[in-house]
């Protein structure tokens, strides 16, 4: 516990005693949320506004916002529960019970798997944990690409800071299993019985073909970060460079295990970072609808940045 116990006193080291107002894009501010990490990959909490240079399309822009305070998250978990995760979804259940002893007040999370729907946004610990802790039903094929478009179109209507934790080997098999606005069910598992069986879950609905590159330009339109998480396996696995580049240019970051047994880790450290982050706004250069690249630096030394590479120029 000693290390939920130290991550929690340094949000509230972070937090002033009274709430802050949530920090949304707006139609005239673009949102960043930055990851500044040492070499030794601690996070680096002590940079000021005068730290950062933000280039858009490599031209330098004024900094309007600037804030180290912890602002709230709304987190989607969509975890792969298909064949190539078998018996071992357990352990990705439980690494993910376990993000939850990390969540602060104004928090939400959502569980899914790729074809079920199992619990909608809520900040209600227990009922998540009781979620995390009952056997979810296995997804039938894997809509990856279509099920992390799922998460962020239940995503939308926050007002928090918006992220996707990614559960998957990144081999997608929509493109046997997709019908047009049809659920997907598990082998064996009717329709008509399908509620009662599987319950706390409900069926999914895809309703179009969807790529990686789909995913990945919606989350860049809509500002949305995703972590992908993989433990690797004795057979090659694919997608790997769909799942680089989702996370590194949403700003979250890729985590390739060796072991099911660092699922823990790897949660806690997403949980720790999301929370940890600079918050830093500019005013777009036009609202053109186009996509605009984003550079974010660092003028300290022996640092790494992350953050979103680029934004869609449009009014909210």
């Amino acid at each position: 516990m000693k290390p939920i116990l130290a991550f929690l006193a340094a949000i509230l080291a972070l937090t002033p005693a009274r709430q802050q107002p949530q920090f949304r894009a707006s139609a005239d501010l673009v949102d960043v949320h930055v990851t500044v990490r040492t070499r030794d990959g601690v996070m680096a909490r002590d940079l000021t506004k005068d730290d950062f240079d933000v280039l858009v399309d490599g031209k330098p822009v004024d900094i309007a916002v600037f804030s180290t305070q912890s602002q709230p998250v709304s987190m989607a978990f969509v975890l792969d529960n298909s064949g190539s995760v078998g018996a071992q979804f357990e352990q990705v259940q439980s690494a993910a019970g376990d993000f939850l002893n990390f969540m602060v007040p104004g928090d939400r999370a959502s569980v899914s798997t790729l074809t079920w729907d199992c619990l909608p946004l809520t900040r209600d610990l227990r009922v998540l944990n009781t979620t995390l802790r009952t056997p979810l039903p296995l997804d039938m094929g894997s809509p990856i690409w279509a099920a992390g478009d799922r998460a962020i179109t239940s995503l939308l209507e926050e007002r928090a800071r918006r992220a996707i934790l990614l559960f998957s080997d990144g081999e997608d098999t929509q493109k046997t299993t997709f019908v047009p606005g049809a659920p997907i069910y598990p082998a064996g598992v009717k329709a008509s019985g399908a509620l009662e069986i599987v319950q706390p879950c409900e069926p999914a609905t895809h309703k179009a073909l969807i790529s990686a590159k789909d995913l990945r330009l919606r989350a860049e339109a809509e500002g949305v970060m995703i972590y992908t998480v993989t433990v690797q396996s004795a057979t090659p696995i694919g997608g790997g460079g769909d799942l680089n580049h989702l996370s590194e240019d949403s700003g979250g970051e890729r985590y390739r295990l060796g072991s099911y047994k660092d699922l823990r880790v790897a949660f806690r450290r997403i949980a720790e970072e999301l929370h940890l982050q600079y918050l830093i706004g500019f005013a777009p250069t036009a609202f053109d609808g186009k996509r605009h690249e984003i550079d974010v630096r660092a003028k300290r030394k022996g640092v790494t940045v992350r953050s979103r590479r680029a934004y869609v120029a449009t009014r909210k």
